[in-house]
């Protein structure tokens, strides 16, 4: 069976827009521009049939897919 894997990178925080990188050492929150972009991965592609949406433990990755986590699309945080 074929499979197609999508892989995308959190919106923008705070610390990202000041050029600061955070790792994992730094457990920050999108900032409204990682929010607008969240929103607006999810309105191209929220009619594909995503299987699962994997993500790190880390608030902006789940932050970023929290759409589609909220229509019902399995999720597992993975750490590490």
């Amino acid at each position: 069976m074929q499979k197609e894997l999508y892989i995308i990178r959190h919106g923008e925080t705070e610390l990202n827009k000041h050029g600061i990188v955070q790792g994992r050492g730094i457990n920050s929150d999108l900032n409204e521009t990682g929010i607008a972009q969240a929103n607006a991965f999810y309105q191209k592609y929220k009619d594909l049939p995503f299987d699962k949406v994997y993500t790190s433990s880390l608030k902006r990755t789940h932050q970023t897919v929290q759409n589609f986590i909220s229509a019902g699309i399995p999720w597992e945080a993975l750490s590490g």
